[in-house]
């Protein structure tokens, strides 16, 4: 038996979060400019919670991240089925797209963050992130008005 000896784990490791890294600073930095983001002229002045912080928790192969508010209320979303190492970094890359911003306009979001780079948009590592923050927001707009989030999306969906 020939005894060959593969590239090590540690080097692969470490270009992985390099390339993940490159990513997220070329996703962020090339993102659209705000005026052509549709929804970006609709001034949000009816509330003030604001997304202020974002959390990411490497548990096996799932990346649970938590979104706070300034009001103290936090959202919960998980990343699965694509490798943690990219995507944690990705999370955190998305994160500076919508720091700042008001945690219940999740379709806003959705598109100014799906539409910030076209050369990533409808990549496995993006959808899957993507959904993350969704189930993050959901949860924050759930627990702002004290419903559950199967209820506000059902009653959308009858009406």
């Amino acid at each position: 038996m020939s005894d060959t000896n593969p590239t090590p784990p540690a080097r692969r490791d470490a270009l992985i979060a390099a390339g993940a890294t490159a990513a997220g600073i070329a996703f962020v930095n090339n993102a659209i400019a705000e005026d052509r983001v549709p929804g970006a002229g609709v001034a949000d002045r009816a509330s003030s919670i604001r997304i202020t912080a974002l959390k990411t928790y490497w548990v096996g192969s799932v990346v649970y991240m938590k979104i706070e508010t300034n009001h103290g209320i936090s959202g919960w979303g998980d990343l699965k089925g694509v490798d943690p190492r990219v995507s944690r970094v990705l999370a955190q890359s998305v994160f500076e797209l919508i720091d700042g911003e008001n945690p219940t306009r999740i379709e806003y979001l959705w598109q100014k963050v799906y539409r910030a780079h076209r050369d990533i948009r409808g990549g496995a590592f993006l959808v899957h992130t993507l959904a993350a923050f969704d189930m993050a927001l959901w949860d924050i707009t759930g627990k702002l008005w004290n419903t559950p989030v199967y209820r506000d999306r059902k009653s959308t969906r009858l009406n």
